[in-house]
């Protein structure tokens, strides 16, 4: 399987369940009577995530992504291709803001709504769907450091002092 055909795969898998956490009907049965506590875990987990997702979007945009020009659509396409895993001819490796605790702060905050939806939601079968959502992302996650060790020099060392998701704990 060539690494094109790779990338769509992922970038679709991710999109798929995150529609189907999304649009998925809630299980009534649920957490039976902690059904409270993990709706509130539950949108802790989802508002948090979409904090570091937006956090590291913004990052992302100011210091890698190069200012979009053109027309709406080629703006736009251009801003896409940030969900897929081979980076930009253009693009600068970034350390700074969120990526300086995480490599892929954006999978670790859809990792989280994921999550937050599953628990909120109740343990069928949106909790398999995050589940399944945490594995495609790291998959993706070490198919796209590939093309980060070959393009940045400074990726490896980078790597050794980040966690790939959520940070490194020191011994």
């Amino acid at each position: 399987m060539n690494d094109s055909l790779k990338s769509r795969l992922f970038v679709g898998g991710q999109f798929a369940l995150l529609l189907l956490l999304i649009v998925w009907p809630d299980d009534q049965s649920g957490w039976g009577f902690l059904d409270f506590l993990f709706e509130f875990i539950g949108v802790l987990f989802f508002v948090g995530g979409l904090a570091v997702v937006v956090l590291a979007i913004r990052e992302l945009f100011t210091h890698s992504i190069p200012k979009l020009e053109g027309t709406t659509k080629e703006k736009n396409l251009k801003a896409l291709r940030i969900a897929f895993p081979e980076p930009m001819e253009d693009a600068k490796l970034v350390t700074s803001g969120v990526f300086s605790y995480v490599r892929h702060p954006i999978y670790s905050g859809l990792i989280l709504v994921g999550y937050g939806i599953g628990i909120g939601s109740g343990p069928w079968p949106q909790l398999i769907f995050a589940i399944g959502l945490h594995a495609v992302l790291n998959y993706k996650a070490a198919f796209e450091e590939q093309y980060l060790v070959k393009k940045f020099k400074e990726y490896k060392k980078y790597s050794s002092t980040t966690g790939r998701f959520f940070p490194k704990v020191e011994d």
